[in-house]
């Protein structure tokens, strides 16, 4: 298929509606690997909610000592604790993930490549034909935000999502350097 044919039949839908409402990741750029790392926003955020689950559980456990029953406030906040470490396991769970372009091995992969036992996902560089870009207003009831996000585009028009976040000069600056890393084409909802 041409490339033409290739944007005919692929999918100008969200991959991941939603998506953060702060910039998540940074592209870094060598001459062999191009790289979207977690941003110092990414890290604050995940070490924020660490704390907040340590800081809800210590003291919980001092307005509601195991030996003297129950107190309400004491309860609320070891539940509070639990659900602050349940934010905390999934930005962990997302800040682990390593999103790497290699042109020494020729593969994009995407997942927890330093941990043998979880899954990665790993596509031929070749395979590659464009790089997408969406945008999309959130439809959070408090505060709605823009939401844009990045997917590659591959030779049978399937798409693959690469990261999402509300920074849209960062969106485009990262498509733009990976476009020229891989010298394939960007194609928005325009174009």
């Amino acid at each position: 298929m041409d490339l033409r044919e290739i944007k005919k039949y692929t999918s100008t839908e969200f991959m991941y509606s939603g998506g953060a409402s702060f910039e998540t990741h940074v592209a870094r750029k060598t001459n062999s690997v191009f790289k979207f790392l977690p941003s110092v926003k990414f890290a604050f955020y995940t070490v924020m909610y660490l704390l907040l689950s340590v800081g809800a559980y210590y003291f919980g456990m001092q307005l509601w000592p195991i030996d003297n029953g129950l107190s309400i406030i004491g309860f609320l906040l070891l539940g509070a604790c639990l659900v602050c470490f349940c934010a905390f396991l999934y930005f962990l769970k997302d800040y682990l993930i390593r999103i790497v372009f290699s042109k020494k091995l020729g593969y994009y992969y995407k997942g927890y490549v330093n941990i043998k036992y979880l899954r990665f996902s790993k596509t031929n560089l070749e395979h590659i034909v464009a790089i997408q870009i969406l945008g999309e207003i959130t439809t959070e009831q408090i505060a709605p935000f823009n939401s844009y996000e990045i997917n590659l585009v591959l030779k049978d028009s399937e798409r693959l999502h690469v990261i999402d976040h509300s920074n849209l000069n960062s969106i485009i600056e990262d498509a733009q350097s990976l476009s020229t890393f891989l010298n394939v084409p960007i194609w928005t909802n325009e174009t």
